[in-house]
């Protein structure tokens, strides 16, 4: 149990499961097609803030979107107004994005702002909302979505580098949209598009290759202590949908109000779930990303210094799927060998991602 930000809304958090504490949830997505058509997933996220602007529960949000000034990939942190500027930051990043850099921005803002990030970036701010009086009056809603760790963008340049994509080329660029696994898409400085499998880009990204050495100690998938948290659903029997959806847990009376307020407004569609379904629409990443037992147990064996958090017991196959993450790590760290990795074939990658996945797919006793 953790109460590290009862003046903030939260109180009596239960970080002793991977799903932690949280008051309703549901599956659905936004009814809005013009969210839905440019979101990784339902949409979700974009709909809340939108609706939060537009009823003046909050003036800003805090948002990220791709830029690539001077011919260089890289992000930019604003403070999003309007329905126009959420659209223009939509959709999932795939790299590490320091967006508590984007709290001076906040302090300056006239008015309170949401913030969007990944668990860890959530926990540190409300961290530091339980210390600060500023933050707590001008931080209005926090939303995390899941996250089973996060990439270097030396990640998505160098997929860049095998397709022949020159990034001084690019206008826009959007890592993944569409139905079910999605597409990424860019948008050229000609006006040309183009696009290829998000797959092309996930099978390294999923085996933690060129991955962030702090996630390796991180063991909150779900976003403990935000106040509305989501992301993907991946059951095969929601495939067949024409529409993707997101999950998402209510674990503030705030963000449970705001949820039904929109569902009774017809703004989202939201069919209650529960805590079973939360797990398995996420059961393999929330699987390895849980027990970092394992990866403390491999990272003594390979001189890492990696914190056991969770005091898990792990299995077998827990401690082969960390020592493919260690390794893919170590990988990361050669140039020679991360060269020869992007260059094996991509059946092969793809095998050793269905291995790793295949690891990682049990029933846990307790979520």
């Amino acid at each position: 149990m953790s109460d590290i930000a009862t003046d903030s809304g939260i109180e009596n958090i239960d970080t002793s499961t991977p799903i932690g504490s949280y008051r309703r949830a549901w599956v659905g997505y936004s009814l809005d097609e013009e969210i839905r058509k440019r979101a990784a997933s339902g949409g979700i996220v974009t709909a809340t803030l939108c609706y939060l602007l537009e009823t003046e529960q909050v003036e800003g949000a805090l948002v990220c979107s791709s830029d690539f000034a001077n011919g260089e990939f890289n992000f930019r942190l604003s403070i999003a107004r309007t329905r126009e500027e959420l659209f223009e930051a939509q959709s999932s990043k795939y790299f590490d994005i320091p967006v508590l850099k984007g709290l001076d921005l906040v302090k300056a803002f006239e008015g309170k702002v949401a913030v969007v990030g990944l668990p860890s970036q959530i926990n540190s701010l409300t961290r530091r909302m339980s210390k600060n009086k500023l933050l707590r009056e001008k931080i209005g809603f926090r939303i995390a979505l899941f996250c089973g760790h996060n990439s270097k963008k030396e990640l998505i340049e160098r997929v860049w580098e095998k397709k022949g994509i020159d990034p001084k080329k690019i206008d826009r660029f959007r890592y993944r949209q569409g139905h079910w696994r999605g597409q990424m898409e860019l948008t050229m400085k000609d006006g040309s598009v183009q696009r290829f499998p998000f797959q092309d880009f996930s099978h390294y990204q999923n085996l933690h290759i060129l991955s962030l050495d702090r996630c390796l100690n991180c063991h909150d998938h779900m976003g403990y202590y935000s106040d509305l948290s989501t992301g993907d659903v991946w059951l095969h029997e929601m495939k067949r949908d024409l529409v993707k959806y997101s999950v998402f847990l209510a674990r503030t009376p705030l963000a449970e109000k705001v949820m039904m307020e929109m569902s009774e407004r017809n703004l989202i569609k939201a069919k209650q779930v529960d805590r079973r379904f939360v797990y398995r629409s996420q059961k393999r990443s929330i699987n390895y990303h849980y027990n970092l037992s394992a990866r403390a147990k491999v990272g003594k064996w390979l001189r890492l210094n990696i914190k056991d958090r969770t005091g898990e017991r792990p299995k077998l196959r827990d401690v082969v799927a960390a020592i493919i993450v260690l390794t893919n790590h170590r990988i990361s760290r050669s140039p020679r060998l991360l060269n020869l990795f992007m260059k094996l074939p991509k059946p092969f990658v793809a095998t050793y991602l269905y291995l790793f996945k295949g690891l990682v797919n049990y029933e846990r006793k307790r979520y």
